[in-house]
């Protein structure tokens, strides 16, 4: 049934082999194989609250996701313990698996696994038993669901499709984010529930679609603590850049005060804008990473004193700004003192400012109009 299941669902067209080639989605590593399964194992589990897909504009409870899996074996297993048994040793079959390239079929894992939904309103799929295939070359899995109807067998005696008392027409199907290109796919698991049956069947339910919060990979989590680490680095070295400019800013000012006049004030308090946000919001000039909240408070643990680094930079670099910026507005002054006839001597903002405003509202309007439709 799960193999019909996979064949009647699996995705075709030009945009699926572009996938398959530049997308990775959780595998079995070609190491020793209890290990191996063991970690896809751990990737493949999930326990993390999802919404429903699409996302309604009424108010709903979240619901709470519980994927265990409870065994995984190779599709092929049996093929490959009986050439495993005449080759004699165990080593020699991996470096077989090495050296030739998996198809497919091999490739696939087949999976038994218990799904239970927590906090939620469908309660006719709230807990089942799953046994099915997974397809890591397309991150899909494909189940077929039993769930236990004992409790109202009376309403369906008659009935000859259950099996010891459970409905076992249920096609659940899971759809995995991939390891790589985390900043440009979604990383958040999709899941599908559906029934099998009429709809005049008394067991017949609605079907279910769930998208789960975003989720980490073992080596995704391991990879994202790198590059944090990496990211606070090149801040750090990124403000000590930007400071030593802007001393020697300062420094060129007081050996030629004839120039100071003409330095815009108006990019200056842009500047300095840009330095009091971070202090204010603590946003990040980066793109912003979609995480768990489990990521961020092990980062903040680890990385709490280089934050605070990072931190003490911005409002060095802000104050050392702010002085800049008001040598500007004094000498501004005393030009003005000297020669209070001729105030078109005194350089003027009034342009710089208005090409600013248009600037970043066109920008702002484009970004507003990108999250609307993207919306």
């Amino acid at each position: 049934l799960a193999g019909a299941f996979l064949e009647r669902n699996q995705p075709f067209g030009f945009g699926n082999l572009i996938k398959k080639s530049c997308l990775k989605y959780p595998r079995k590593e070609l190491v020793d194989e209890p290990v191996s399964l063991s970690l896809l194992m751990e990737d493949l589990t999930l326990n993390i609250p999802a919404l429903p897909d699409p996302i309604p504009n009424a108010r709903f409870k979240r619901t709470m996701v519980q994927f265990r899996i409870l065994s995984l074996d190779s599709f092929l297993e049996d093929y490959r313990a009986i050439n495993a048994s005449v080759a004699g040793l165990t080593e020699q079959r991996n470096k077989t698996i090495h050296a030739t390239e998996l198809t497919e079929q091999q490739l696939l894992v087949n999976v038994s696994a218990e799904f239970t939904l927590v906090g939620t309103l469908h309660m006719n799929t709230s807990s089942l038993f799953l046994e099915g295939l997974y397809d890591p070359i397309v991150g899909r899995m494909y189940l077929i669901g039993c769930r236990d109807v004992r409790a109202s067998r009376f309403a369906f005696s008659e009935n000859q499709e259950l099996e010891d008392g459970f409905d076992c027409l249920t096609e659940v199907e899971v759809q995995y984010p991939p390891t790589t290109s985390r900043w440009f796919a979604n990383p958040s698991a999709k899941i599908s529930i559906a029934s099998q049956r009429n709809e005049d069947d008394l067991l017949y339910f609605q079907p279910v679609k769930l998208q789960t919060f975003p989720i980490l990979y073992r080596r995704q989590f391991e990879d994202i603590v790198t590059q944090k680490g990496i990211e606070v680095i090149l801040s750090i070295l990124a403000l000590s850049i930007m400071i030593a400019c802007i001393l020697s800013q300062l420094f060129y000012t007081k050996a030629n005060l004839e120039t100071v006049p003409f330095i815009a004030i108006v990019m200056l308090g842009v500047q300095a804008v840009g330095y009091s946000i971070p202090l204010i919001t603590g946003a990040e000039a980066l793109f912003a990473r979609v995480s768990s909240d489990s990521y961020e408070s092990y980062n903040l643990k680890r990385y709490q004193i280089l934050d605070y680094l990072i931190k003490v930079l911005v409002l060095a670099a802000f104050f050392l700004t702010l002085r800049l910026c008001q040598k500007v507005w004094k000498s501004r002054i005393r030009v003005l003192m000297r020669a209070p006839l001729e105030p078109r001597r005194v350089p003027n903002d009034k342009r710089v400012l208005q090409i600013c405003l248009c600037v970043h509202t066109v920008g702002f309007l484009v970004i507003l109009i990108v999250h609307s439709a993207s919306a």
